[in-house]
């Protein structure tokens, strides 16, 4: 299990379930990334907690270099096939536009 430093929110202080004071949580994954005032933010679905309660964290918070790299091979693998998805669209395209020259003709 991954573990990182974790935003508190104000549901935390109420909850009896929350995790202990020190502020350290378990992260399932990270969802996304983005960039906030030249700083890299990584979105984090905390285990245990809904999607709803996934919190935005800077590089520095992220005390597993696991959890980093398997968000990085998936942005890879994802890009990937986008790139892919953009190639064949780009090769129907280009039949269609050889197939209505040849045929008007």
């Amino acid at each position: 299990m991954m573990v990182m430093p974790r935003k508190r929110r104000r549901s935390d202080a109420q909850s009896s379930s929350t995790p202990s004071s020190v502020g350290v949580y378990a992260a399932e994954r990270i969802t996304a990334r983005r960039t906030n005032k030249d700083r890299t933010e990584y979105l984090v679905k905390w285990h245990g907690y809904s999607e709803k309660d996934s919190t935005w964290e800077p590089e520095e918070h992220l005390l597993d270099p696991a959890l980093l790299k398997a968000f990085r091979n998936s942005e890879k693998k994802r890009c990937c096939l986008v790139s892919i998805l953009k190639f064949c669209a780009l090769l129907s395209l280009l039949r269609s536009v050889g197939n209505f020259l040849h045929g008007s003709r």
